[in-house]
């Protein structure tokens, strides 16, 4: 732990834990160091030779004792197909959680029997180079990659074969196969073959380390693809981009794609989407630069003309050097499409069947990006087929990333002409992934759809299935459907008003004469104002939700029962925070004293149905306000302010407004029973700040008397409770 610790210093201070490395393993102090790092070289490379031959010894005797075969066998793989199979491969060692570096350095805690890594060391008084910085800089991230990715991109300035056998490395160490450096010399002497044949052969000899498995696995892929972007990015910066180490791994990483071992395979995939993804960053800033350079250009094209016949070429000159410079960015332009679409074709076309879902997810959302990045080439009918495809893998996780890639290229408005045809030929498949069988594909599978239906990409009448998805107990799932579903609430609820007959000046009027004193803050000018007027959105929506509700019964089998209060707080916690009408409370109580919607529903038995719907929706709009749930976005502070605001204001509303409420429902066994399960949520202690111990008194009579009168298994828990 203290060495992992020392790790996370910056790269320029790495003499401290290598001192405190050496300290802690021979048991020197710190005078036995010779005159600082430059002293120092020669006693800790001896010691450390030492300890290694030490350890080599120590590790025979226990690869004599103790066999491999102990150690889980991590399988590897044929070409993949669609009937691919996984094959054993004898000798493979996965290490869990420890880096190859801590491996090399012979920490405590190393498997018995496990293979010390064969990655090369960092040494007090050397120039930090090589493989294991990389290494290193995706273990600790942050700053120590932007200093690896700049050391490296000076490097590859210096010398170009040495960086491109570091960078080859370095993806060969994050597939595990540790034990072979590749150097400038293969790369200039060995075909990309001859190479993967060497890697296979290795990794079947000598074994894969986990480097990237283990707790920390996935911060070091996430970090792996940031560091080869943050290299590529380095590179772009040029005027001219070099492309001998782009088509170097891009070359290698294509043989590698069909290997047979499959953490070669799938780290292959990785390198080649991320550099072609960093590619396209840089293809993007040249294009805009481009297309500000041809602007200059044809500005001083203009001032030219008009200067023709005189003796100021000034201009000319100056559009010369700018068409100069367009031209030098549409080579790179170019070069960096001819890469991308040589991957697409050698790489994600063949990857895109692979046997293995990670690796066809990783191709996926690669495309995803691509045509967010680049639009103006990738956004076609070559490359969306994919990503539509892709919504019918078997996996999950496949499908998620097609989804996630989709929403964010339907999120560009100015993507909209271009994906017409693909909306037209997928749209039922992207409807039916609101009900996918996981709960992580149909969340995202709902946010497209509802996204696609507010750009107007798909008609409103596709997203009816969502109100399905509020009941459901997926929370992740509810949140996602109330996005859309609180779009359509208001149209349903203007349709169940139409559908009644009702005549909203006669319903306005009569909410005019019973509102007045209800609702605060309403004056009776207002109210008066009100009686002229069409009903208000908040009444639609609310009209809305019990017409939603009256269809999840109808759905569930039991139309002329009343939503279980489970569903109904699912239905309602989730559209509370996309409809204000949910936090009209005076709104919902005037309902329940006009009886509102026996008139949205009159036929027989709904109408009592519909009551309880209201009275039920109520309580849990007032429970989801004054409970509110611990949200990251919300301070313990800020929440507790909130919860006792909404006591607050339940309060007011109710302390002249529920006996009365009681003694009209008092023959509703489920509507007592509801009403009486709001007092535990009010604040009490305003009867004694207002002085009306009197009115409570009497509440509390009321709530007696009806446990008394009418003794049920409804009535009589509310009420004692």
């Amino acid at each position: 732990d203290f060495e992992s610790r020392l790790g996370f210093l910056p790269l320029s201070s790495c003499f401290l834990p290598r001192t405190f490395h050496y300290m802690l393993q021979t048991g020197h102090s710190a005078d036995d160091v010779d005159g600082g790092p430059e002293g120092s070289v020669p006693r800790l490379e001896q010691d450390q030779r030492l300890d290694h031959e030490g350890e080599d010894a120590e590790d025979a005797s226990h690869r004599d004792g103790e066999g491999a075969g102990d150690e889980e066998q991590p399988g590897t793989d044929d070409e993949s197909s669609d009937d691919e199979g996984t094959a054993s491969m004898p000798g493979f060692v996965k290490e869990e959680g420890r880096a190859a570096v801590n491996q090399q350095q012979g920490t405590a805690g190393r498997k018995v029997g496990a293979r010390r890594s064969a990655v090369p060391q960092i040494v007090v008084g050397e120039k930090f180079a090589g493989p294991t910085v990389l290494i290193l800089a995706t273990r600790n991230g942050g700053r120590a990659m932007d200093s690896a990715a700049r050391a490296w991109t000076t490097r590859y300035r210096e010398g170009k074969m040495g960086a491109m056998g570091e960078v080859v490395t370095y993806m060969l160490q994050m597939s595990g196969v540790v034990a072979m450096e590749v150097t400038g010399e293969d790369i200039a002497s060995e075909g990309v073959d001859k190479m993967k044949e060497r890697i296979e052969a290795c990794a079947k000899e000598k074994g894969l380390e986990g480097i990237a498995t283990g707790r920390g696995g996935k911060v070091m892929k996430d970090n792996y693809r940031e560091l080869w972007d943050r290299m590529i990015r380095e590179l772009g910066k040029e005027e001219g981009f070099d492309f001998a180490v782009v088509d170097t791994v891009a070359s290698l990483a294509t043989a590698l794609s069909t290997s047979k071992v499959r953490e070669v395979r799938k780290i292959a995939v990785v390198t080649a989407a991320q550099v072609s993804k960093s590619l396209l960053y840089v293809a993007a800033d040249k294009h805009h630069a481009r297309e500000g350079l041809m602007a200059q250009a044809e500005s001083a094209k203009s001032a030219a003309n008009k200067r023709r016949k005189g003796p100021d070429v000034a201009p000319a000159a100056k559009a010369g050097a700018f068409t100069a410079q367009a031209d030098a960015c549409t080579r790179v332009i170019q070069e960096i499409l001819s890469v991308a679409d040589s991957i697409f074709r050698s790489v994600f076309t063949t990857r895109f069947r692979d046997v293995d879902a990670e690796i066809r997810a990783t191709v996926v959302s690669s495309l995803g990006s691509w045509m967010e990045l680049y639009p103006w080439t990738f956004l076609s009918s070559t490359y969306l087929k994919y990503l539509g495809w892709a919504l019918s893998d078997k996996d999950g996780v496949v499908r998620y990333a097609a989804v996630v890639a989709l929403r964010d290229v339907y999120g560009k408005d100015e993507n909209a002409l271009q994906l017409n045809d693909f909306t037209n030929r997928f749209a039922d498949r992207m409807e039916e992934l609101m009900e996918d069988k996981e709960d992580f594909v149909a969340a995202v599978g709902t946010e497209l759809v509802t996204l696609l239906v507010q750009k107007n990409h798909l008609g409103s009448e596709r997203g009816r299935n969502v109100f399905n998805l509020l009941s459901d107990p997926s929370e992740r799932l509810r949140v996602a459907a109330a996005d859309l579903a609180a779009g359509m609430i208001k149209k349903i609820g203007k349709d169940a008003v139409e559908a009644s007959g009702v005549d909203p000046a006669e319903w306005c009027a009569a909410g005019a004469e019973t509102s007045g004193s209800t609702r605060r803050g309403k004056t009776a000018k207002s109210a008066k104002k009100k009686s002229s007027a069409s009903f208000s959105s908040h009444e639609y929506e609310i009209a809305g939700i019990l017409s939603t509700l009256r269809s999840l019964a109808v759905a569930r089998g039991h139309p002329d029962e009343p939503l279980p209060e489970q569903i109904v707080h699912f239905v309602i916690s989730s559209l509370s925070y996309k409809l204000e009408s949910l936090g009209d409370w005076s709104l919902m109580v005037d309902w329940m004293k006009r009886e509102v919607p026996g008139q949205l529903f009159p036929s027989h038995g709904a109408a009592d149905v519909a009551m309880r719907d209201l009275g039920m929706s109520f309580l849990c709009a007032v429970k989801s306000a004054v409970t509110l749930p611990q949200s990251k976005s919300l301070q313990t502070k800020e929440r507790k302010k909130l919860q006792t605001k909404a006591k607050h204001e339940v309060t007011l509303l109710l302390q002249n407004e529920l006996q009365m409420l009681i003694n009209k429902y008092q023959s509703d066994p489920t509507m007592v029973a509801t009403l009486v399960r709001l007092v535990p949520l009010m604040m009490v202690d305003l009867y004694t700040l207002k002085k009306e111990e009197a009115g409570f008194a009497k509440l509390l009579q009321v709530i007696s008397d009806v446990m008394f009168r009418h003794a049920d298994h409804l009535r009589v828990p509310a009420c004692s409770r």
